[in-house]
């Protein structure tokens, strides 16, 4: 098939889906669905430079993933081919930034002031997470690793890691919880400023962490109730086997390349939301019992923005209520779900345009081979997509984060498993 065939196509809206209400953005609830569905907004005009980037980036990302692909092939019986392209090749930066092991490993040198351990006991030399943070002197030209392990425990705590502290490993022992309890409305109606956990610092690292905001979930038209868990503004960031839990706006996906995996993500409206360009890989998105409500608000804005989530081999579970996959935050925004199951909360129509019918032309939403109750194309938009083999090629790729330089080897799906 042409690579034409990834140009975003505005098709005229089938139906309109049902009403979220929350305090980003409130939608009419005193129509009937009859008679919404019986207004027909005129068709959006396409946008040209939308579907010509999107064509361009996606036979970008594609080629690259297939040149790569092809050299490893090659490589297995003659690794010398390797020097063909040092893309291909496993970067080793520890001669340029002393003190690591191995770039890769995302590990410590083991010594007092690069391995902290903090326990509410007094096993460890903190018994608090900020405590622990602020005894890591600002460097933001900081070029080894530092490891705070975390030991079993409640800790209720507002914790920001600034951007003057790099390549900071957070490891958790016997699942310790980082909890509290902002939202919007007492965060200076910032919502930014609500999140239990905001990391700033590039290169960040996170196994075996629970960050929760404990905040109550929003009643039906609350305004100013978003309350983030965990933030994520850093470039490079890895999330392993973590919980984040929330309501609305669990997850602020803010920006910078992430990839999360073997994650547990929970919440209702918006939950995962943002303008990262981000992978989640075999993680479980669990929606919390609601009226109604969306996984993702992804905030792409514009058409050149490299942003979007991919969700790979995940589980969409819950058991009341309905959502949607995602809402348009932003008018390009992009997200696509490979080969997750879907459980029967996921709302037919699939997507909802944020009351803006003109973002059915700029924005990309898709599924590959979904399954569940959930999955069924049938009901969806007409202007989201299945995707076709040659089209999920960029959305099924480390290439997507650019993480074949990054994301650590011992993190990495099996093969075949991108």
């Amino acid at each position: 098939m042409s690579l034409l065939h990834v140009t975003i196509i505005a098709i005229l809206l089938v139906s309109f889906p049902p009403t979220i209400t929350c305090s980003r953005h409130r939608l009419d609830n005193h129509q009937s669905t009859e008679q919404i569905a019986d207004r027909q907004p005129l068709r959006p005009a396409r946008d040209d430079l939308a579907s010509g980037e999107f064509a361009k980036w996606v036979k970008r990302i594609g080629e690259k993933h297939m040149r790569k692909q092809a050299m490893r092939a090659k490589a297995k019986n003659n690794p010398q081919l390797l020097d063909l392209d040092p893309s291909t090749a496993e970067p080793d930066l520890s001669e340029i930034y002393p003190g690591m092991k191995q770039y890769l490993d995302w590990e410590s040198v083991v010594s007092s002031a690069t391995y902290i351990i903090v326990d509410q006991n007094g096993l460890g030399q903190f018994t608090g997470i900020s405590a622990a943070l602020d005894s890591i002197p600002s460097d933001i030209f900081r070029r080894y690793r530092i490891t705070i392990q975390v030991n079993a425990g409640i800790y209720r705590e507002k914790v920001y890691i600034g951007k003057d502290k790099p390549f900071i490993t957070m490891v958790g022992i016997g699942n310790p919880v980082i909890v509290w309890d902002d939202n919007k409305t007492n965060a200076n109606n910032r919502t930014f400023e609500s999140a239990t956990f905001g990391v700033g610092g590039d290169f960040f690292m996170a196994v075996n962490m629970t960050f929760q905001n404990s905040a109550p979930a929003p009643e039906s038209g609350a305004i100013g109730m978003q309350a983030v868990a965990l933030r994520i503004t850093s470039d490079v960031a890895v999330f392993y086997r973590c919980s984040i839990l929330g309501n609305q706006d669990s997850l602020y996906d803010h920006n910078g390349r992430h990839f999360f995996k073997e994650c547990f993500i929970q919440g209702s409206i918006d939950f995962i939301f943002g303008d990262g360009l981000s992978i989640y890989y075999r993680c479980e998105l669990n929606v919390v019992p609601t009226s109604s409500g969306a996984v993702t608000a992804q905030k792409r804005q514009n058409a050149t923005d490299n942003s979007g989530f991919s969700f790979q081999y995940c589980w969409i579970t819950g058991g009341a209520g309905q959502v949607y996959l995602g809402r348009a935050w932003g008018p390009f925004s992009r997200v696509v779900y490979s080969f997750t199951w879907m459980n029967d909360i996921i709302y037919a129509p699939g997507w909802y345009d944020w009351g803006n019918y003109t973002r059915q032309a700029t924005v990309y939403y898709g599924q590959y081979k979904c399954t569940g109750p959930g999955a069924n194309q049938a009901g969806r938009v007409a202007w989201s997509h299945e995707l076709t083999d040659l089209e999920v090629v960029p959305f099924l790729s480390l290439s997507f984060v650019d993480g074949e330089a990054w994301v650590p080897q011992n993190m990495r799906p099996v093969e075949g498993g991108l």
